[in-house]
């Protein structure tokens, strides 16, 4: 059965996290993956206290997902060309991830919405930031 990958970019828990838990549901293997994409990040890439952060939550993520008999797939790299080399080396039936709102973010799950696409992967995303999604609200 072909693997698969959650993207945990903006969701660095196993606690609920419906992208995860729908890929563990499938029966699937699941393959959690980082990507650090700093060039992809424009003005908005990590500053010290963010990157120091960021890299604790990574460590203790990694930890846990260890002690579960997992292991997390760090990447460094602009965001499309790591998935593309994922794809590529690990043969997934889908992308999983946990949607981004920011305007980058959201530019940066779409390209690997129509990369997965032309590659016949699925990709999906989850809801798993917010209480209420933005076009939940009516007033």
């Amino acid at each position: 059965m072909a693997p698969i990958i959650v993207l945990m970019t903006n969701a660095l828990r196993l606690d609920d996290h419906p992208a995860l838990s729908a890929a563990c549901a499938s029966g699937a293997p699941v393959i959690p993956v980082f990507i650090l994409d700093d060039e992809g990040a424009g003005n908005w890439q990590l500053g010290g206290a963010r990157r120091w952060w960021v890299l604790q939550s990574l460590q203790a993520l990694s930890k846990v997902l260890d002690d579960k008999g997992s292991r997390l797939v760090l990447k460094a790299g602009r965001t499309r060309e790591e998935v593309a080399g994922l794809i590529e080396s690990m043969q997934p039936s889908a992308i999983y991830m946990t949607r981004a709102y920011s305007p980058m973010g959201r530019r940066a799950q779409e390209e690997i919405h129509m990369l997965c696409e032309s590659r016949g992967v699925a990709c999906r995303r989850f809801a798993g930031n917010l209480l209420i999604e933005p076009e939940e609200i009516r007033t």
